[in-house]
């Protein structure tokens, strides 16, 4: 998929809805699509686009040293504490909006759920172990 599908695609998904979308995204997806065999369209759910998983990178090489030096300037000070600190100072989870079509959640619930997704993203911890923390969003919560 080349650049201009991926602009074309990310505009055709802002300007419809996720139902209306697939009659237009068609063309640009049937272009890439026989090339990436990490991405299949499924016959069951009118559709349905199965991603394969990445397999995990390796660390960064300075990622050690940064992990040493944030533990000795805050130790005990977890990435969820970091993530929240730096939300209420700059308010980053605003520029994150819905896929859907319309916000059934209020705005504190859907914060947290952010910012508990990327924490377990962030850990590499994963959805389900983070789901089962003392806090009232379940994994389809955060799914």
């Amino acid at each position: 998929m080349g650049p201009t599908d991926s602009v074309t695609l990310m505009t055709i998904s802002r300007q419809t809805s996720r139902r209306n979308a697939w009659p237009t995204m068609r063309p640009c997806i049937s272009r890439w699509m026989p090339k990436n065999t990490r991405v299949k369209i499924l016959q069951k759910g009118g559709g349905r686009i199965k991603v394969t998983p990445l397999e995990a990178l390796p660390e960064p090489p300075m990622l050690a040293s940064l992990k040493s030096e944030v533990g000795r300037r805050w130790p005990m000070t977890s990435l969820l504490d970091m993530l929240k600190e730096a939300d209420l100072r700059i308010d980053f989870t605003r520029a994150f909006s819905s896929v859907a079509s319309r916000e059934a959640l209020d705005s504190e619930t859907l914060r947290r759920r952010l910012l508990l997704c990327l924490h377990a993203l962030g850990t590499n911890a994963g959805l389900k172990p983070i789901a089962a923390g003392e806090h009232d969003e379940s994994y389809s919560d955060l799914r």
